[in-house]
C-alpha cells in the first residue's frame, strides 16, 4: 500500500486542469488633482456660421465668471465637445446669464441643447477608464490585479470627466486596475500584464 500513495498522487497531478493566465493591460491608479466641474444646461444655436451657447451659472460660481473665459461645452445633437468663449455676462437672479461663442468641428443644427462645463475648482481623486468600469442592476465593478490574480472590486462611481470616471469608494489608490483583457474574466484568474 505504500508505494500506491505515491501513484495516487502522479495520478492526480496529472488529471488536475493547467491554469493558463490571461493577457491583461492595466494601469496603475493614485490619487489625483482633478477638476470640480459645475454642469451648467442651456441652448445652443446657430446664427449663420456662428453657434452660440446661452445658460445661466449659479452663485457663487457666477462671481468668478470673466469674458474671454474658456468653457467646453458638449452638444447634444452632435455629442461633440466643443470649446467656448464667454463673449456676454448678463447679470440675473441669482446668478449671471452665459452666452458663449464656439469653436466646433461638427455642423451644429440650428437649435439643439448643450451642457457647459463650468470648472468650480481641484479636489483629489480618484480617476479609472470608462473600459474598465463593468455593471449590472448590482451595481459597479472593476477588475485589479492581486498577488497575480483577478479580483472583482466593487466600487461606488462619482462623476465623470474626460473618458473616465471618478471612484469614490472601493479604491484607495495604488492598485493596478485591469482595462482591457483579451476573454471574460473570474475571480482569482492568474494575470499576465503587457
Amino acid at each position: 500500500m505504500k508505494g500506491c500513495r505515491g501513484w495516487w498522487i502522479i495520478l492526480l497531478c496529472a488529471c488536475a486542469p493547467a491554469r493558463t493566465a490571461v493577457l491583461v493591460e492595466t494601469i496603475q491608479v493614485e490619487m489625483q488633482r482633478t477638476p470640480q466641474i459645475v454642469p451648467v444646461t442651456g441652448s445652443v444655436e446657430r446664427v449663420g456660421s456662428i453657434a452660440w451657447f446661452a445658460g445661466e451659472l449659479a452663485e457663487p460660481h457666477a462671481a468668478r465668471a470673466r469674458l474671454g473665459q474658456r468653457l467646453h461645452v458638449r452638444v447634444a445633437a452632435s455629442g461633440e465637445r466643443c470649446l467656448g468663449q464667454i463673449r456676454e455676462l448678463i447679470p440675473s437672479q441669482g446668478g449671471v446669464r452665459l452666452r458663449l461663442e464656439l469653436e466646433c468641428r461638427a455642423p451644429i443644427p440650428p437649435t439643439t441643447t448643450g451642457v457647459a462645463e463650468w470648472i468650480a475648482g481641484e479636489r483629489f481623486g480618484i480617476f479609472v477608464p470608462r473600459e474598465a468600469l463593468q455593471s449590472n442592476q448590482d451595481g459597479a465593478w472593476i477588475w485589479i490585479v492581486q498577488a497575480g490574480v483577478a479580483r472583482r472590486q466593487t466600487v461606488r462611481l462619482g462623476s465623470a470627466y474626460l473618458g473616465a470616471v471618478e471612484i469614490v469608494a472601493g479604491l484607495d489608490g495604488g492598485e493596478q486596475v485591469i482595462i482591457a483583457a483579451d476573454r471574460k474574466l473570474t475571480e482569482r484568474q492568474l494575470i499576465r500584464t503587457h
